[in-house]
């Protein structure tokens, strides 16, 4: 069943100082909370059209008000027959704002280390959804988020998988929802980025991986990589854990861009000799020559040129 909530009121509606009748022709000025500086509403949902200021209410007191969600407004409710500005209010309500700012903050935290003042927010409870804009750039791949001083709790992502450097940008407005352990941020920006390579089968030899994680998709370009063979394996290790999937994924290695013991590794050939590639859970990336993890030869040149491939993270 749908996760459903009361609907909103249509519009506004007044009544006059004595509550009897509506507040035919009544005026309802809109400033900047806290001052008496006007502050612009809407006719409807896109924004475009801005109400008059005072807003006329009409013969049965009623007025369409959209706000900016970005604001807060002061509301003053003043007869028909007043001045501007109003020099005999009726009513005054000051700190308006709209139910998303209810859950909105400015972080005010460190790199790394998001904090948040939300009065509304009294603890972490399952389904918690705020909004935060991010002062720092995250560096690490489990930032924090701590609202009101409850405690500071990681941060991954939409499908509960580890962020990588840049998914959390200076400015950026995310929104963050407590899944009962930690925050997922429901819309993390892709990021860019490189690791150095370990590949293993070598005395000593490293490459470099470029990676671009979007969403749940995440695409690597292994750049060629060549040297000495002194093992029958061949794997990459070093991912950053935001890369990690949840499950081990196997990709195609084109044919012709493997070399074993000097010779390139062809289907066509005879014998015939594949390579295919698989990625676990631990990041690490092991390339098989003929279905086999260890069947590449313990010496000669072992080689790979680049290869990209993309794989979803759960």
């Amino acid at each position: 069943m749908p996760s459903v909530i009361l609907s909103p009121p249509m519009y506004l509606q007044f009544t006059n100082a004595t509550g009897t009748a509506p507040l035919v022709g009544g005026k309802l000025f809109t400033y900047a909370a806290g001052t008496s500086t006007k502050q612009a509403t809407y006719t409807d949902s896109t924004g475009s059209v801005a109400n008059s200021n005072p807003i006329i209410l009409d013969s049965a007191g009623v007025a369409v008000v959209f706000l900016d969600q970005s604001l807060r407004y002061k509301f003053v409710l003043s007869p028909a027959n007043d001045t501007d500005p109003p020099s005999s209010p009726i009513r005054t309500v000051d700190g308006i704002q709209t139910q998303a700012q209810q859950f909105y903050a400015v972080d005010t935290g460190s790199v790394n280390a998001i904090a948040a003042t939300i009065s509304t927010v009294l603890s972490y409870t399952a389904g918690l959804r705020v909004e935060v804009k991010v002062a720092n750039t995250n560096t690490a791949t489990v930032p924090t988020l701590n609202i009101n001083a409850l405690g500071a709790t990681n941060i991954v992502d939409q499908y509960g998988v580890t962020l990588v450097a840049g998914q959390l940008l200076s400015g950026g407005l995310y929104t963050f929802e407590y899944d009962g352990a930690v925050f997922r941020v429901m819309n993390a920006g892709s990021a860019q980025g490189s690791y150095t390579a370990t590949c293993t089968g070598y005395a000593s030899l490293t490459t470099t991986v470029y990676y671009t994680k979007n969403g749940n998709a995440v695409t690597l370009e292994i750049r060629a990589f060549s040297g000495t063979s002194n093992g029958t394996g061949l794997t990459l290790t070093g991912a950053p854990t935001g890369l990690f999937p949840t499950r081990s994924v196997f990709f195609p290695v084109p044919d012709g861009i493997a070399t074993d013991n000097g010779t390139v590794q062809l289907v066509s050939a005879t014998p015939a000799h594949a390579a295919t590639g698989a990625i676990n859970t631990g990041g690490v990336i092991t390339f098989y020559r003929d279905n086999s993890a260890s069947g590449w030869t313990g010496s000669g040149t072992k080689s790979m040129q680049s290869i990209v491939f993309t794989y979803n993270l759960a």
